[in-house]
């Protein structure tokens, strides 16, 4: 034991936790040394005669001659020391506390791996489902799968392009109607996705036609929370002229009257009752197929012929007309018909028409006013009163006759390039030659694509009508008098005044021609040689001399044109005023 350090101040058990002593202060000067301390029970020795090195906070001795002899103290009991316990159960200062810290450390590094290995998988797991299940490629093939099943009208229910004027994406429209009928493909590129939107170019094939599409799709929602929700926004198509051509002709033979029309850059001028799709599919004859016969592109125009088979009568080298919006890509570009197949034809007198083709229909306002034969001729001459026709059939039903007022036949107008007509034609060269007193070729070329249904006689009414005016006629034949009471225009046998004239008695040299005219709706008397037999004397006291005359035209130089009307009740009425 060191001479500055006591025994009270050690730590019997040795665990170090009595706090070291203060520094030592600074020497003294030397004294003489006390006796060493007695042991045991013996009284203390005096100090030895050494220098003691005292604590700083020690009492500075005094010398020994002045300090009075202090009693021997009793020295302190030893304490008993007890004997160190063992560690107790639970505590473990040293080794149980680097087995927690090394547990935690095990723990935290599994717990990152895991956390590593989800956020790892996490990621790859949403990169794959937005390259596959969720990327604009597969809403675009879902969207495809329809148009290529024959479904066009569900896969319209998420994107019309009807609804958009652009030309590039109603070519895209037309497309697709074609593929109502099947046989559609389709061939994608890789996206190019940038942000909410992506582009994939593709070429979509219908029936042997390409047309090279760029579909555009975008987002705006989201599936799931974390995924894209993509759409299609447009699709745009380019196309070569003979495409278009066959999608013009191919809207024919299945009978869309309306998407053939709307094709064109321009609605045709005249009326558009006939462009209904539902009467041009009743049609009884309409193109049935087609074929592309020659295409010739200069810059920006087009001009394609083709034929096409129609009730068994082929059709050929009919031209169609286009033009490209901007100069085409190896003849792919957004091209539009400027010229195709589609006539006009005059309906006339069409008011009582209910059916065209067996469908119901609304004519009144496609009628003529007077109806005059002169307005007719102008109306056919410069297009009035016309209406867009397709190539095919269309059955007008004749109204319905009433009393004895009939229509005619059915008429069935054929529309096709070059033979525009109708059967039976109203308007016929005895009409032309009756209405105006000529023949005219060229007129009756005009009037054969009139439909017109004027009312006339039916046969029974015609006769009685023709009755009615032989009837006058005969009364007026049976007068004995120069004029006729009931005919004061016509049958005159004229007085010679310078002899006296008696026994007037007529007859027929030459049978007039009395009929009924349809299209004039009269009855017609022409010609005839009346004879007149008589008697004569020049005084009262002579004789009565027999003699007879013939009257060359009884009913003047021109025919008479009766005019005939009929009532509600079937009554048929003849205008006999000019005889």
């Amino acid at each position: 034991m060191s001479d500055s350090q006591r025994p009270e101040d050690q730590d019997p058990q040795g665990t170090g936790s009595v706090p070291p002593p203060p520094p030592p202060a600074p020497p003294l000067p030397p004294v003489p040394p006390a006796p060493p301390a007695p042991t045991g029970n013996a009284a203390p020795a005096p100090p030895a005669a050494q220098t003691e090195v005292m604590p700083a906070f020690a009492a500075a001795p005094q010398a020994p001659f002045a300090a009075a002899p202090e009693p021997a103290r009793k020295p302190k009991k030893a304490k008993k020391q007890k004997a160190p316990k063992g560690p107790k159960p639970t505590a473990d200062p040293g080794g149980k506390r680097r087995r927690r810290g090394l547990g935690w450390l095990i723990g935290g590094g599994i717990t990152v791996v895991v956390l590593a290995v989800l956020g790892v998988g996490g990621w790859f797991a949403y990169t794959w489902l937005s390259d596959t299940r969720f990327s604009p490629a597969t809403a675009a093939e879902a969207y495809y799968d329809k148009i290529t099943s024959g479904d066009v009208d569900g896969a319209l229910k998420v994107w019309d392009p009807s609804e958009d004027d652009d030309p590039a994406i109603a070519a895209t429209g037309g497309a697709f109607d074609l593929a109502r009928a099947g046989g559609a493909e389709i061939e994608m590129d890789d996206a190019d996705t940038y942000g909410h939107r992506s582009s994939i170019e593709a070429t979509f094939t219908v029936d042997g036609l390409e047309y090279r599409q760029e579909i555009s799709m975008r987002y705006s929602e989201r599936e799931w929370l974390v995924f894209p929700k993509w759409e299609v926004d447009e699709i745009e198509s380019s196309y070569t002229a003979d495409a278009l051509v066959s999608e013009y002709l191919q809207h024919l033979i299945d009978g869309q009257a309306t998407a053939a029309v709307g094709m064109l850059p321009e609605q045709p001028d005249g009326s558009l009752v006939l462009v209904d799709d539902e009467l041009y599919q009743a049609a009884e004859v309409r193109p049935e197929s087609y074929e592309i016969l020659s295409t010739e592109v200069e810059g920006s125009y087009a001009t394609v012929a083709a034929s096409f088979t129609m009730g068994g009568d082929v059709y050929s080298d009919i031209a169609f007309e286009l033009e490209s919006d901007g100069k085409p890509d190896d003849e792919y570009g957004v091209w539009t018909l400027t010229s195709a197949p589609v006539d006009r034809v005059t309906l006339w007198n069409v008011a009582d028409v209910k059916t065209v083709n067996g469908i119901e229909v609304d004519l009144s306002s496609e009628t003529c006013t007077s109806c005059s034969p002169d307005e007719l001729v102008d109306a056919v001459s410069y297009g009035e009163t016309a209406a867009v026709a397709l190539p095919g059939t269309y059955a007008f039903a004749a109204p319905s006759s009433s009393g004895a007022i009939t229509y005619g036949d059915d008429q069935v107008l054929t529309v096709a390039p070059g033979t525009t007509r109708v059967e039976p034609a109203p308007y016929d060269g005895a009409w032309v030659e009756s209405s105006f007193g000529y023949e005219d070729e060229y007129m009756v070329d005009l009037l054969k694509a009139v439909v017109s249904f004027d009312a006339r006689l039916g046969d029974e009414a015609q006769k009685q009508a023709v009755d009615a005016v032989w009837k006058q006629i005969s009364l007026c034949m049976e007068s004995d008098q120069f004029q006729p009471k009931n005919c004061p225009n016509t049958l005159e046998y004229s007085d010679p005044g310078y002899y006296a004239v008696s026994d007037i008695t007529r007859s027929w040299a030459v049978k007039p021609d009395v009929f009924y005219d349809s299209a004039t709706s009269s009855v017609v008397v022409s010609g005839g040689e009346m004879k007149v037999d008589y008697t004569w004397r020049f005084f009262e006291d002579d004789p009565w001399e027999p003699d007879e005359e013939t009257v060359y035209t009884p009913f003047g130089y021109d025919d008479l044109y009766l005019p005939v009307t009929a009532d509600d009740d079937g009554g048929v009425k003849v205008d006999l005023s000019q005889l």
